[in-house]
């Protein structure tokens, strides 16, 4: 909560508060309480719910569960849809988004694989958007949404490797954003980073989220015929 209310005492613009989810929690603690992993999970769901509601009453305009240790328990796809669920019930307001990524531990990737596992049963999950790590690895697994139809799931584009110490070059963001467009329309897009940039170094982070900046703005221009002035540092 006092992440949140620093941020928004520095911005009038829209808030995107993340959190780690309870499946990943429950894999780095030692369960000396509970019966079984299920019960861990689910009693760490349980008081991220409220968090997620205290966060919700605050203001929050998107609320997004980071769940980094799933693709490494593809076979646990329901449990963690279960704990999602718990995470945001009574939540009404922000958009609701889940990332899954293959880790991200001093920017290496912990697991390899594709997004397969997690269809269909995240579609039961009560999320708006599934923020997913496509520069790194590629963007094949774009055919899932086509081969799993959603009417209203929005897609977290990730576009910018942060396991890449190097820039983007703009026309590069610009082709992985038409990618997904020839699978989902605009208003189904998000654009982002394939996960956190704490491990790249400060000018090298501005450096690539201006890159990612300029190059939706440019494909915006483009498909909508409207572009957004991205301010300078």
């Amino acid at each position: 909560m006092d992440d949140l209310n620093f941020t928004k005492a520095y911005t009038e613009r829209p808030v995107k508060f993340s959190f780690t989810g309870p499946f990943s929690l429950a894999r780095r603690v030692r369960n000396e309480a509970y019966s079984s992993i299920d019960d861990l999970v689910l009693a760490f769901a349980r008081v991220l719910n409220r968090e997620a509601l205290a966060l919700t009453a605050a203001g929050v305009s998107v609320l997004q569960i980071d769940e980094p240790f799933l693709a490494g328990y593809p076979e646990q796809v329901d449990l963690a849809v279960k704990a999602i669920n718990t995470v945001f019930e009574g939540v009404s307001g922000p958009q609701r988004a889940l990332h899954v990524c293959y880790g991200n531990r001093y920017s290496r990737p912990v697991w390899e694989g594709h997004y397969e596992f997690l269809f269909p049963t995240i579609l039961d999950a009560q999320v708006d958007q599934l923020v997913l790590e496509f520069a790194r690895k590629g963007y094949e697994d774009l055919g899932l949404f086509k081969k799993y139809p959603s009417q209203s799931l929005t897609l977290g584009l990730g576009v910018i490797d942060v396991k890449n110490p190097h820039p983007e070059p703009v026309e590069l963001i610009v082709s992985r954003v038409h990618q997904a467009l020839h699978v989902l329309p605009p208003d189904r897009l998000i654009i982002n980073p394939d996960c956190g940039l704490r491990h790249v170094p400060a000018e090298m982070a501005r450096a690539k989220l201006r890159a990612m900046s300029e190059g939706t703005a440019r494909v915006r221009a483009e498909v909508l015929g409207t572009a957004t002035t991205i301010p300078r540092p």
